[in-house]
């Protein structure tokens, strides 16, 4: 019985479930409004291919990107918990985020649904989530360098309808 058990578990999928990625997410945005900013912050809510981290207008994007995302999560004032309402794969366009030309790394994009707690209010704040090729991880957006009819453009995914690059 335990070898048929075990060689079902070969069949199984493996990996994260989105709900868990996203809650991920929640953590380190906690984690950063309680600690501060690090070193690799960023890079760990914002997907930045590592060929395209050393370009100083992505660097820049991500930096930009980073305040446009933060400012949802701590506007009005800074919650004391984020968690995770729902979650569901997007397969149509989503207003305000938009999906079109989705980089060739982005496996999947999701909507997530974070409920912020504060200690007079509550909050409710969608994002979009992606996940990447090859990775077992969550990241709000990607910024990178995307060819463009014989040149190179710094781009955002998804997009936001109202600001981008």
């Amino acid at each position: 019985m335990v070898v048929l058990f075990s060689s079902c578990s070969a069949i199984l999928p493996t990996g994260s479930k989105p709900e868990d990625l996203a809650k991920g997410l929640a953590d380190k945005i906690m984690e950063l409004i309680q600690s501060g900013p690090t070193d690799d912050v960023f890079f760990e809510l914002i997907y930045v291919p590592s060929e395209d981290r050393s370009n100083l207008e992505v660097q820049y994007q991500v930096v930009s990107l980073f305040r446009l995302s933060g400012l949802m999560f701590v506007n009005p004032p800074t919650p004391t918990s984020i968690s995770v309402a729902g979650v569901s794969k997007i397969e149509t366009k989503l207003i305000p985020w938009i999906i079109d030309e989705k980089p060739s790394f982005v496996k999947d994009v999701y909507s997530v649904t974070y409920v912020c707690t504060r200690n007079a209010s509550t909050t409710v704040v969608n994002f979009p989530m992606i996940t990447v090729e090859n990775e077992n991880k969550g990241y709000f957006f990607t910024v990178y360098v995307r060819e463009t009819g014989g040149g190179t453009q710094v781009a955002w995914y998804p997009s936001p309808l109202i600001v981008g690059p």
